[in-house]
């Protein structure tokens, strides 16, 4: 299912700085950040949006920022309630590496492909 990476990060209810960490050998910032309640930013499909509210809940975001204030890494964790009481939960880790390097994006053959729920 397509959605956009950074989505929901803009709106930050608050910001910590955790310290310095390498990811993949890379000197970063390691920040956490509560975000607004907003499970549509994690990509689930219409039809499991109909077993719980996405604007209730929990956002928070880990987030891994170079030296040259590029996002390396996010890490995305959604909890909230079903409509019927039931623990929903979801989580995105998103890795961004080689900046300015092309390189060759494979599409699998559509016998191989997962189609995404409607």
């Amino acid at each position: 299912m397509a959605f956009e990476p950074l989505d929901g990060l803009a709106a930050p209810a608050s910001v910590q700085v955790e310290g310095t960490e390498d990811v993949l050998g890379i000197a970063t910032t390691k920040l956490t950040a509560e975000l607004p309640a907003d499970g549509s930013v994690m990509g689930f499909s219409s039809e499991e949006t109909t077993v719980f509210d996405p604007m209730t809940g929990s956002l928070l975001a880990t987030i891994w920022v170079d030296d040259d204030d590029r996002i390396v890494r996010v890490l995305r964790e959604y909890a909230t309630d079903s409509l019927d009481g039931d623990f929903v939960e979801a989580v995105t880790l998103f890795v961004f590496s080689d900046f300015g390097v092309e390189r060759p994006l494979d599409i699998p053959a559509t016998a191989d492909a997962i189609p995404a729920p409607v």
